[in-house]
C-alpha cells in the first residue's frame, strides 16, 4: 500500500472478499494438489482458473470485482516480497468490458423520495421536540440520511466529517460549504448550502445542510470526551457502547457503515414501511440517495452531465456509469420527443437560420442551449436534437453534414455507451434513422451513404472526447 492510501472501508472490503470468496477456493485448490499452496504456486493459470470459477458462481460484474481484489492482494504481497511481481502473475484480462455490464443505481421515484423524506422529517420533528421514541443511535442515523440527501456525499466522507466541516463560502454571502475528504481519491469533496438565521428561525421544519450539521455537533458533543484522541475531531460519534462490548464499555466510537446499515434495515425501514414502485419494501441506502440526487440534478440542468459530476464529486464518466439511469417514464418521454422533433421539422426552416455542422440553427448564440454571452456559438451538438432552434432544410449539404455526425456516433458507439451523454446519443441516432428519412425520403438515404464514405471535414477533425466538451466551432 505504499504507492496509494486506501480507506479503512476498502481494506475491510478486501478482507471480507478473501474470507468469503477467495480463501475457500484456495483451500479447494490446495486439496486438489494434495499439499498446501504457497505464493510460488500462484501463476497466470491459477488466476484464470479462479476467474472461471467466479464467473460460474457470481454475476459478471461481481465476479470481476472479486478478481480485481485478488490482484490487489497479490500487488501488496509482491511489494513486501512475499510473491512474484504482479506482472508475472496477472493473466490476460478475463473480464473484458466490465463497465458495459454495469448498471447504474436506480434512483428513487418522486413518490418514493417524497415518502422517505416525509418519514425522515417526522422523525426529525420528534427529535427536536424531545418526543422521539428512537434510540440515540437511530436518531444519529436519521441526521446521517438527511445530510446525505442534502450533500450527495459517499458514505466514507460523510462518516468521517470533521467537527469544523461547515465553513463560510469565500465569495458568496449567506452561502456555506460542507467540506469532507475522499481518502481513496486523496482530495476534498464539497457541498454548497445557502443558509441564513432568518430563514432558519421561521422555517417549519428546517432541514438545510447547515442546521442539520450543527444539530449533529450538539447531539454528539458529550461523546467527544469519551472517544479516543484520534477520533475527537469526528462529527458523527455514536453513543457509548454498552456492556456487550465490555472491553470498551462506556467509550464512544465513530459511527460506522455497519451501524447505519443495521439501524436502517432492522429499525427504520420496518417503522417507515414504505413500499417501492415494484410493491416490495423500499431499500434505503446511500447509493440510491446519490442516484436520486444525480437524477434530479440532471433533470434541472437540462441534461448537463458536468453539473451532475460536480455535484457528486465524480468524473463525468464515473457519475454516468454508477448513478445516471433512465427514469421509469423515459420510454414515453423518448417517444414524445421524437414526435416533437418531427413536427418541428415539418413546420419548415426559418429564412434567417444559420448554417451549422448539424444542419441549421435559428439562433446559434442565444438558442435554448447556447452560452447566451452574445459572442460564443452553441456547441452542444447532441442537444440540437431536443432544441427548438435546430432545423434541417433538406438541402443535400445540410443532410450531408448531419449524417457525417451520424457516422461519427456509430463509429464510437461502444465508447459513448459509457459517457453521460449516452441517452442523448441514442436519441440522436434514432432521429437520424427514423425521423429524417420519413421526411426527406431518398435524399436522406443518399446523404447517409455519401457521408459514410466521404464525411464532412468538420466531423473528421472532431476528436471523440470533444463530443463532451468541444471548442467553439466555425460554422461553414
Amino acid at each position: 500500500m505504499r504507492d496509494k492510501v486506501y480507506s479503512p472501508s476498502s481494506v475491510s472490503g478486501l478482507v471480507r472478499t478473501f474470507q468469503g470468496q477467495i480463501f475457500p477456493w484456495l483451500v479447494e485448490a490446495a486439496a486438489s494438489l494434495g499439499r498446501p499452496l504457497t505464493f510460488n504456486d500462484i501463476d497466470p493459470d491459477l488466476a484464470l482458473r479462479l476467474a472461471a470459477d467466479l464467473r460460474q458462481r457470481l454475476n459478471y460484474t461481481t465476479a470481476a470485482k472479486v478478481f480485481q481484489r485478488f490482484l490487489l492482494f497479490l500487488k501488496f504481497a509482491s511489494q513486501i516480497g512475499l510473491s512474484k511481481p504482479l506482472a508475472e502473475i496477472r493473466p490476460p484480462n478475463p473480464f473484458p468490458k466490465t463497465k458495459a455490464a454495469q448498471r447504474a443505481t436506480l434512483p428513487y421515484s418522486r413518490r418514493e423520495r417524497s415518502e422517505l423524506l416525509g418519514c425522515l422529517a417526522k422523525d426529525l420533528q420528534s427529535i427536536r421536540a424531545g418526543t422521539s421514541v428512537l434510540a440515540p443511535l437511530e436518531e444519529l442515523v436519521v441526521y446521517f440520511l438527511l445530510i446525505a440527501f442534502r450533500s450527495g456525499f459517499n458514505a466514507t466522507p460523510l462518516l468521517e466529517l470533521s467537527r469544523d466541516a461547515i465553513r463560510p463560502h469565500p465569495l458568496r454571502k449567506d452561502y456555506w460549504l460542507l467540506v469532507g475528504y475522499k481518502l481513496r481519491a486523496l482530495r476534498t469533496v464539497k457541498a454548497s448550502a445557502k443558509w441564513s438565521e432568518l430563514v432558519d428561525q421561521f422555517a417549519t421544519v428546517p432541514t438545510d445542510l447547515v442546521t442539520l450539521y450543527r444539530e449533529v455537533l450538539a447531539k454528539t458533543a458529550p461523546a467527544v470526551d469519551l472517544v479516543d484522541v484520534q477520533h475527537k475531531h469526528y462529527a458523527f460519534l455514536r453513543p457509548p457502547l454498552g456492556s456487550r462490548a465490555s472491553a470498551r464499555a462506556g467509550q464512544s466510537v465513530p459511527l460506522t457503515n455497519a451501524d447505519v446499515s443495521t439501524c436502517i434495515h432492522q429499525r427504520l425501514a420496518a417503522r417507515y414501511a414504505i413500499t417501492g414502485d415494484d410493491g416490495k419494501p423500499l431499500r434505503i441506502n446511500l447509493r440510491r440517495i446519490r442516484a436520486t440526487l444525480a437524477s434530479r440534478a440532471y433533470e434541472l440542468s437540462g441534461g448537463d452531465p458536468f453539473v451532475v459530476a460536480k455535484l457528486l464529486n465524480n468524473s463525468p464518466l464515473t457519475a454516468a456509469i454508477h448513478y445516471l439511469s433512465a427514469p421509469p417514464d423515459a420510454a414515453t418521454e423518448f417517444a414524445a420527443a421524437l414526435h416533437t422533433y418531427e413536427n418541428r421539422l415539418r413546420n419548415g426552416t426559418p429564412a434567417s437560420a444559420e448554417k451549422t455542422p448539424l444542419g441549421k440553427c435559428s439562433d446559434t448564440k442565444k438558442g435554448r442551449y447556447a452560452p447566451n454571452d452574445g459572442v460564443t456559438h452553441c456547441q452542444r451538438w447532441l442537444h440540437c436534437f431536443k432544441c427548438p432552434n435546430h432545423c434541417v432544410s433538406g438541402d443535400d449539404d445540410d443532410l450531408w453534414r448531419l449524417y457525417s455526425f451520424y457516422w461519427l456516433l456509430q463509429r464510437n458507439a461502444e465508447k459513448l455507451r459509457h459517457m453521460p451523454i449516452s441517452g442523448m446519443t441514442r436519441f440522436a441516432i434514432r432521429v437520424m434513422d427514423e425521423v429524417i428519412p420519413s421526411i426527406f425520403g431518398p435524399k436522406a438515404i443518399s446523404a447517409r451513404d455519401r457521408a459514410r464514405h466521404n464525411p464532412h471535414p468538420f466531423w473528421v477533425r472532431m476528436r471523440d472526447d470533444d463530443l463532451l466538451l468541444s471548442e467553439t466551432y466555425d460554422a461553414r
